[in-house]
């Protein structure tokens, strides 16, 4: 949910002409332009100058894609969390059952496919885990 016209900005960074930034995002050249001036004033700030038939990002624009480029890593490093969620296999797992019934299981869980302890580790039974007790089957 980041603007997108930050995505402009960044794509006009990387090709540096309006109509190659266009091209890039599948967008008009009048789109672009449009897109970079509401930016620019939803921000109070100037983000691009002249220079000749085409234009240069100011010192303004530059930090911000600089901005820019810290929340798209974020953003993907979010979506990528996000996904376990999204296929179900990520989440809460409260484990409850009696102190002693537990107390060995504890010690080697680590999988959720079911094995627990010394088996989901290919440990023989009886072999012995961290803590000084015995994994059985």
């Amino acid at each position: 949910m980041i603007d997108p016209r930050l995505q402009t900005l960044r794509v006009l960074h990387q090709w540096g002409t309006v109509t190659a930034t266009a091209e890039a995002l599948h967008l008009t050249p009048s789109t672009v332009s449009q897109q970079l001036r509401q930016l620019s004033a939803r921000l109070g700030l100037e983000l691009l100058e002249p220079a000749g038939r085409n234009v240069r990002l100011t010192p303004a624009a530059l930090a911000l894609v600089e901005h820019a480029d810290a929340l798209f890593v974020r953003w993907e490093e979010a979506r990528a969390d996000l996904a376990g969620y999204a296929d179900g296999v990520a989440g809460r797992l409260r484990i409850t059952g009696v102190a002693t019934a537990i107390a060995g299981a504890g010690a080697g869980a680590g999988t959720l496919s079911g094995r627990t302890g010394a088996a989901a580790r290919g440990a023989a039974p009886h072999t012995a885990v961290p803590g000084g007790r015995t994994a059985r089957q």
